[in-house]
């Protein structure tokens, strides 16, 4: 037997003879997953972040992967096949602002970034943002009908097969489904520090009140506004579905 084999099998039996060992052992992995939930916490809330200066500096075209870090997964696979379908853009295309950084500051431009501040926010904010989730899913059921009714129009007017049409509608009530019972657990509010230079010229500037809300588990950008008066301005102007999508793609861009 090695010394290592030997080393082991004298922990082994003494993790099973000693209760004391089997107390400290069990205290070591209970602090190691605390620790390691503590880490996934901390560092949770920069993911959007990062990955959405990875995309810059990859020059990235494609709204649909900034919209990632903003929306819901059946949103997104939603928003996915109806741009295919039926050419339709919610998110703005990134083309005219890539160009515009690569004309300003010169094709190899990268930006950096510091996160300045990062303020943790209390459980008022977490619960003001379900409240406009609870809401603008109830909009949203209450104009589905309608809404399927007039993707199938649109459907029909591009000649859509139809089995891709029933695929887009049920992908659109996922998509609706996906607000139902959202449960917000954490929210920040962020500044950042940036400096953004390449051949032609660079500039530093500030980013002020990012928000970035622990969304059903998953971290997404969301805007610091008073959610409950964004609510009662669809309610009482009477917005279209199409103009509320519109507003709310505007929202978490």
């Amino acid at each position: 037997m090695s010394r290592l084999q030997e080393l082991f099998a004298n922990f082994r039996y003494n993790v099973r003879e000693n209760r004391y060992v089997r107390y400290a052992l069990i205290a070591l992995v209970i602090i190691a997953v605390i620790s390691l939930c503590n880490v996934i916490s901390y560092w949770g809330y920069r993911g959007p972040i990062k990955n959405s200066f990875n995309l810059i500096n990859k020059k990235c075209e494609d709204a649909l992967q900034y919209g990632e870090h903003a929306s819901f997964k059946e949103t997104i696979k939603y928003n996915e096949m109806e741009q295919e379908l039926l050419g339709t853009e919610y998110y703005v295309s990134q083309k005219d602002y890539i160009d515009g950084l690569n004309k300003e500051y010169g094709e190899n431009y990268k930006v950096k970034y510091k996160i300045a501040e990062a303020e943790e926010l209390d459980e008022e904010k977490c619960e003001a943002i379900e409240e406009f989730f609870v809401q603008f899913y109830e909009i949203m059921s209450e104009t589905k009908d309608a809404n399927l009714e007039e993707l199938k129009q649109k459907c029909e007017k591009k000649d859509v097969d139809e089995k891709d049409v029933e695929k887009l509608c049920k992908a659109y009530e996922k998509h609706i489904e996906a607000y139902k019972d959202v449960d917000v657990t954490k929210v920040y509010k962020v500044q950042l520090k940036c400096k953004i230079s390449g051949s032609v010229s660079w500039d530093e500037f500030v980013i002020e009140d990012i928000m970035i809300a622990k969304i059903n588990g998953k971290w997404l950008f969301v805007n610091e506004h008073d959610y409950g008066e964004f609510v009662e301005y669809i309610l009482h102007n009477q917005l279209t579905p199409e103009m509320v999508y519109a507003k709310l793609a505007k929202l978490y861009r």
